[in-house]
């Protein structure tokens, strides 16, 4: 092991420096010119740091962004026809990429194609110096891949602005044949959407849909370049299009007068089956009103279009319909936007501009008025119909030809996006100001001592003044769009403006209240924060739309007497509907109770009767579990399922201990399906049988939590930092850190209770030392344990990282805590819930301990999430399972045809990507088939790191009393951090009360030999489970 005098030596050094850089502040008067001498020697040392790669990320994203560059054009606008140029022709063939035949579409005889990782040059003559419009034609050349191809753009060999750095191509889908689907119970389910294999016409938009116009270019005269580097996914081109600003037409408010009726009905347009959209997790979903339609009182019918699902800027869904008889119709609709309170929601709305396939329309049909954009829906909390007016108030009148046309609606930010630019700068601003602050007076400070903070930044009036102003002139901007005074949409930019208003009083006391200004949950910039996500959430729920010419023709909703009476009828009902219920099941199929929400279970359920039972006969009946006791409860009661999935990872251990499961190698072939996840997760359920004198494994794990390094790209790159690859590294970063009045997260602070084995014992496993010894003694005492507990200790009594952070989330999100060690769950929170911080953070390995021996750095992590397991039966007394061909088999044979089947490759990969496909990527599935994982749709970079992290998941083996250790270690490790106790001695005073509960335990379960006393347990390791492995697939 490396050295530890080195490592204390410098760490007191580090140690002295992070002090020094906080005392400062609490010194007595002559720190005066220590603060000068500490403002003038940070400045001169980390200039190079300040304003170096970090100063062009920033201006990148703040300053090189489209409103910005695009507002610096010097070329004027291009007014000529549009310039088609065959991407044959432009393609630079000694570039990245292929040609080939358009087998899709066979519209071209041959068209580029290019896959991930490639860089193409395509090269464009522009007839004159101006500023275009530039189109591609496209086509997702992928019809299994869910995920939308991303590319970055360069122009002449720079990035036009921040935003071509990522570029979107939508996939277009389409409702499947049978739109509707239903499960054993009769209610109906969403059904998979079909992807369109259609050659769309797509301009350069940004990656937030802030824009909703395309984004222009600057071109010279002659020949340009476009550098394509593909990101994500595979493409086709076709053709690239220069073409000049598109301009809308004033809607004509004579329209209004030129009303005949001409039919007796309206045209009622089902919202919840969009022809085509442009997200696969657009979907519909039922409520029991019996003003939607369709409705049922008991059956769950699709009746209205999921606000839940249709909640983005840019998000797309378009429907056809029919005329019979041409003339002016106007348009309405039955929505409900309770998203924003006191605020609207704006929609981009236009006749025939996209076809039913998808593909932009190209004939001059289109009817898109400019009134038709950024249409407000305001808010309501229930749902309500409104007809789009113009500016006088009168109903908007559509000419529509007889026959089929198109409407389409898609999320507009347009209206907000400079209020979202300002709040974006502000908070980076505000970020800078903290940092430098920090700089100068350091992390802990002394409010009983005035710093005079005005000689050392003498800007920070000016600066403050100016924020206030540019966020109240956003408010104000906003303020225009409702009609209430205190808008809940807005409630958080006001209170933040209120909050800077009092921090700019008195700017001298901002170095004690920084917390106020940036880092705390309640900072202003956790209000931006806030204010970011309340206005650019646009979620809108739509029953019908109505294509009608007069008002008595729109369907009116039913009485009070109904609904009330409706009411009753469910509420009675309510007490006989048995759907997925443990109650209601068939003795003679197999039972499977699955830990899971009702969608899940609808995706497996639909699975098992499309594709399983067809196959094997074996007919399933699926149970949403009513908690995991229960099933502790249901095996005692002899009640117990044949198969649970989903359960929490060292539950198996405590049944199978006791007879409960079966032990799964068993089974044929089990080798392969167990030998598909990583072996570190099979360990907690692997049990040494002194019966047989060998390992046997009793659940299949399902799912894990990987653990990984999230860092702040804009933060680590403002401040000069590579990112840690050991634990070293980790501890020479915190001076930097901490000087500026940042941290580091270590999963150890995430909760105030009992620490988990998953976030204490990684540093035991990257030091080559174990938690327990082969017989099951406790060894977290050993010397290479001692030393791994102790750098992980040292982090927080030594370098003095946060001993209590229950939201990294949000730190990560605020920038005070930039770095750190978290699993999948704040994976999943920052895909789906931090919009503000996008594309400026990443993750990597843990960093970890480099093994002398061999050189590697050792980066071992937990990983233990949800297993599957399958119940032991006595066959001589279980009812047999009856076949769909009259014949019988044994209970644990079909539950191990079931399980076998559930965690293949091929249904994982199915099941995840439906659950994605059907309901966004807040449903990203985490499956512990590794092999399945990398064939699901999530982000291909980030998907590289987590599947190398997975080789690393190390869980520490279940044996008798594995709660003890779990609950002393953790125990121990609060005596050091929290309460500054002797090291050593709390590890020897957990060792005896671990190895006594052990001992316990052991004889409880006879794995103590009665003529010696000594424990014939054998800990299984990572090696043996590998061994297990190996042999089974060599016989």
């Amino acid at each position: 092991m490396r050295c530890r005098g080195t490592t204390r030596l410098l760490a007191a050094v580090l140690a002295v420096t992070v002090f020094a850089s906080s005392f400062v502040v609490s010194a007595e008067p002559e720190s005066d010119a220590t603060i000068d001498m500490v403002a003038t020697s940070t400045d001169a040392t980390s200039t190079d740091a300040d304003t170096s790669g970090t100063e062009e990320y920033v201006n990148e994203l703040l300053d090189k962004n489209y409103t910005i560059v695009s507002g610096q054009y010097t070329y004027p606008q291009y007014t000529g026809e549009d310039i088609i140029i065959p991407i044959t022709e432009a393609w630079d063939r000694s570039t990245d990429g292929e040609l080939v035949a358009d087998t899709y579409a066979n519209a071209y005889d041959e068209v580029l194609s290019i896959s991930m990782g490639d860089v193409t040059t395509l090269k464009i003559d522009a007839p004159k110096d101006g500023v275009y419009t530039l189109y591609f034609k496209f086509l997702t050349s992928n019809p299994n891949s869910i995920l939308n191809p991303e590319l970055s753009l360069a122009l002449n060999g720079e990035r036009p602005f921040y935003e071509a750095n990522r570029l979107i191509v939508e996939n277009m889908w389409l409702q499947a044949e049978e739109r509707v689907e239903y499960d054993k119970y009769g209610h109906e389910i969403v059904a998979n959407a079909v992807k369109s294999m259609t050659w769309i016409t797509k301009g350069i938009t940004d990656a937030g849909y802030r824009h909703g116009d395309a984004l222009q270019v600057q071109l010279t005269e002659g020949e340009n370049t476009i550098e394509l580097e593909m990101t994500e996914g595979d493409l086709w081109i076709s053709e690239i299009i220069l073409s000049q600003k598109g301009s809308l037409e004033s809607y004509p408010e004579e329209n209004a007068t030129k009303v005949e009726v001409v039919t007796e009905e309206a045209i009622v347009i089902g919202a919840e089956f969009p022809t085509v959209r442009n997200d696969s997790s657009i979907r519909p979903t039922c409520e029991y009103d019996v003003n939607l339609t369709p409705y049922h009182t008991v059956k769950k019918k699709l009746n209205m279009l999921d606000g839940a699902s249709y909640t983005d800027a840019g998000q797309m869904v378009t429907y056809e319909f029919e005329v019979e008889k041409s003339g002016y119709y106007y348009l309405g609709f039955k929505y409900r936007q309770n998203s924003k309170s006191d605020f609207p929601v704006f929609i981009d709305i236009s006749f025939d501009e996209y076809a039913a396939d998808g593909s932009l329309t190209t004939d001059g049909s289109a009817i898109k008025y400019d009134e038709m954009q950024n249409y407000p829906f305001d808010y309501t909390n229930k749902f309500e119909k409104m007809t789009m007016t113009d500016s006088n108030g009168k109903n908007m009148a559509f000419y529509l030809e007889a026959g089929k046309h198109t409407v389409t609606m898609v999320i507009s930010d347009d209206n907000i996006r400079s209020a979202l630019e300002t709040a974006d700068r502000v908070m980076s601003e505000i970020n800078d100001l903290s940092l430098e602050i920090t700089k100068i007076a350091g992390s802990n400070t002394d409010k009983y001592r005035d710093i005079e903070i005005a000689e050392y930044i003498t800007d920070i009036d000016a600066r403050l003044a100016r924020w206030i102003k540019q966020l109240q002139d956003t408010y104000d901007s906003l303020a225009k769009y409702t009609d209430s005074k205190n808008s809940g949409a807005l409630a958080s930019l006001k209170t933040a403006i209120t909050q800077l208003t009092d921090l700019a009083e008195e700017p001298n006391k901002i170095p004690y209240r920084i917390s106020e200004l940036s880092t705390g949950s309640s900072s202003v910039n956790q209000y931006i924060a806030n204010f970011i996500t309340d206005i650019g959430t646009d979620s809108i729920s739509f029953d019908s739309l109505y294509v009608y010419q007069e008002a008595k023709q729109l369907p009116k909703n039913k009485n009070i007497f109904v609904t009330i009476w409706e009411a009753i009828k469910r509420f009675f009902a309510s007490f006989t509907d048995q759907s997925y219920s443990v109650d209601n099941v068939e003795k003679t199929h197999l039972q499977v109770w699955v830990n899971r929400s009702r969608q899940y279970i609808e995706i497996i359920q639909q699975m098992i009767d499309k594709e399983f039972t067809p196959e094997t006969g074996i007919e399933v009946d699926l149970c949403i579990m009513p908690d995991a006791q229960k099933l502790i409860l249901s095996n005692a009661a002899g009640e117990a399922p044949d198969v649970a999935l989903g359960v929490d990872y060292a539950l198996p251990y405590d049944l199978a201990i006791r007879g409960a499961l079966a032990d799964l190698t068993k089974f044929e072939g089990w080798e392969e399906t167990l030998g598909a996840t990583a072996p570190g997760l099979l360990v907690p359920s692997t049990i040494y049988s002194e019966e047989t004198d060998s390992l046997g494994i009793y659940s299949m794990p399902e799912t894990f939590y990987f653990w990984v390094l999230y860092y702040r790209t804009d933060i680590m790159d403002k401040l000069g930092l590579e990112v840690p690859q050991t634990m070293e590294d980790v501890e020479a970063i915190l001076p930097d850190l901490k000087n500026r009045g940042l941290d580091f997260y270590y999963p150890t602070a995430g909760t105030t209770g009992q620490r988990t084995l998953g976030m204490t014992s990684p540093l035991f496993y990257q030091y080559g030392g174990a938690l327990y010894d082969d017989n099951g003694e406790a060894a977290i005492n050993s010397t290479t344990s001692v030393e791994a507990f102790e750098r992980m200790t040292e982090l927080f009594t030594i370098y003095d990282i946060p001993q209590e952070c229950t939201s990294f989330y949000q730190h990560f999100r605020n920038g005070d805590i930039p770095i750190g060690i978290a699993d999948y769950f704040m994976y999943n929170m920052l895909i789906n819930a931090a919009p503000e911080i996008e594309n400026s953070w990443e993750i990597s390995l843990v960093p970890g301990i480099v093994d002398e021996a061999t050189g590697q750095i050792n980066k071992n992590i937990a990983g233990g999430a949800q297993s599957d397991i399958i119940f032991e039966s006595d066959e001589d007394k279980e009812v047999k399972i009856e076949l769909t061909n009259g014949e019988t088999m044994n209970r644990e044979d079909a539950a191990w045809e079931f399980l076998s089947w559930w965690m293949s490759t091929d249904a994982q990969v199915e099941f995840g990507s439906t659950l994605q496909q059907t309901y966004g990527r807040e449903f990203i599935w985490n499956t512990a088939n590794l092999e399945a994982f990398n064939e699901l749709p999530w982000d291909s970079v980030d998907k590289k790191v987590i599947l190398e992290a997975a080789e690393w998941i190390t869980e520490t083996a279940r044996i008798p009393g594995t709660y003890m250790l779990e609950r002393e270690l953790s125990n121990a490790y609060i005596a050091v951090v929290g309460a500054g106790e002797n090291l050593r001695t709390s590890l020897d005073a957990a060792v005896k009360t671990i190895d006594r509960e052990t001992e316990r335990k052991m004889t409880e379960f006879g794995f103590i030999d009665e003529e010696t006393g000594s424990w014939t347990y054998k800990v299984p390791t990572v090696d043996s489970v590998e061994d297990l492995l190996d042999a089974a697939k060599t016989e």
